[in-house]
């Protein structure tokens, strides 16, 4: 089967993955702000932030774990099925790294890998993981659907689909995460 990956699909998963939110305060815009200028000028976060992307700002339980431990980023990729829902959907891979979007500086330390999993942090990101997937795969399969109906697909996304996504975590609720771009097969 072909790979298909649509200009809009690209589209709506920046929007949706780098949003600013009304419910930042502007303390939170101003520490993200600050965090972003520690990072090298060619950091995706820190132009996403410097062009008035915010996350959420909703604080989780696990984002004060991942501090603690000198995690600042977790990305997963992860492999899912649909058939007018979602058949499977599970993680790949997750990797942990210490600065955000800086791939050179995954943590490698088992002493501190056994930590996030003892302490039960990995599993908290992995279920944080699959729920906020589970919620893109669906906004996925209606805009490749609408993309077909208003003839923008050659080919109509009806029956199985699979493919892969890639989801990132962040220690801090005022940063946008990116949650790459999908590959899809139908």
């Amino acid at each position: 089967m072909k790979r298909f990956i649509c200009a809009a699909v690209f589209i709506l998963f920046i929007s949706a993955s780098f949003y600013s939110q009304d419910k930042c305060k502007p303390e939170d815009k101003e520490r993200a702000r600050l965090l972003a200028q520690k990072l090298e000028a060619t950091n995706k976060l820190r132009f996403a932030v410097e062009n008035g992307s915010f996350g959420d700002c909703v604080r989780y339980a696990w984002m004060d774990e991942m501090r603690k431990l000198g995690v600042k980023q977790v990305a997963a990729t992860l492999n899912f099925v649909w058939n007018d829902k979602i058949e499977k959907l599970e993680i790949k891979q997750i990797s942990f790294f210490g600065t955000y979007y800086s791939y050179d500086t995954k943590i490698k330390d088992k002493k501190i890998l056994e930590e996030i999993e003892n302490s039960g942090l990995k599993k908290q990101l992995e279920e944080a993981i699959l729920e906020r997937a589970g919620k893109h795969i669906f906004v996925l399969i209606e805009s490749l659907k609408d993309n077909y109906s208003r003839g923008l697909r050659i080919k109509e996304p009806k029956g199985r689909i699979t493919g892969e996504l890639y989801h990132d975590l962040l220690d801090d609720e005022a940063l946008p995460a990116w949650n790459g771009i999908p590959k899809v097969d139908f």
